[in-house]
């Protein structure tokens, strides 16, 4: 049994609606200060926070996730196919190849990090700015440290969240009240789970 509240998986919309600017005069700030700017240079630029996690908030186990529930990486590709998505290199590298259909950057700190197929930032911030010459939309996609850093920046969190717990060493960040819940899916899986999507209040 499914219960919805809104529109999800085969009708995941690729744009959800109104888009906010994270840039100001060259310099990415925080979402929060960037409304009281005058001198935006991508007012329709986005960035969306893509994750699943556990119900203690558990997202990873070293480079596995500590589960596989058919369904639930459909969510991930409906809202990433044809976009440029970001993640860590450790994240990355636990899936072993570029995304297909995406634009992918990786995020390393180690210097001169190179990876076939894809596009490398050593910081978020230059990840962002990356992100604003290939696109209308940056999706984040993890692991844990670059969820914390996306979290100021985010417009939008699209959260699924697994009725089970599980041990894990990476968890997803706690969700300001900057944020409200505008749409919410349960599915009866074999880990039952819920979608909900996060909205950065105006």
């Amino acid at each position: 049994m499914v219960a919805s509240a809104g529109p999800f998986l085969d009708s995941l919309p690729h744009n959800l609606g109104p888009n906010r600017s994270v840039a100001l005069s060259g310099k990415i700030r925080p979402v929060a200060t960037v409304a009281d700017s005058n001198h935006l240079t991508r007012p329709e630029f986005m960035i969306s926070l893509v994750a699943a996690m556990a119900r203690n908030r558990v997202i990873g186990n070293g480079p596995e996730i500590p589960w596989k529930v058919p369904g639930e990486q459909k969510i991930f590709r409906c809202l990433t196919e044809g976009k440029v998505v970001v993640m860590g290199r450790k994240t990355y590298e636990s899936i072993g190849r570029p995304l297909p259909n995406r634009t992918t950057i990786v995020i390393s700190r180690k210097e001169g990090y190179v990876t076939q197929g894809c596009l490398t930032a050593s910081s978020f911030q230059m990840a962002m700015e990356l992100g604003m010459t290939l696109g209308d939309e940056l999706v984040v996609a993890g692991g844990a440290e670059v969820y914390r850093l996306a979290l100021p920046y985010a417009d939008r969190i699209h959260l699924t969240t697994l009725a089970q717990a599980f041990d894990g060493d990476a968890t997803f960040p706690e969700i300001s009240e900057d944020f409200v819940i505008t749409s919410t899916e349960a599915v009866d899986a074999l880990i039952p789970y819920t979608y909900a999507l996060y909205e950065r209040r105006a």
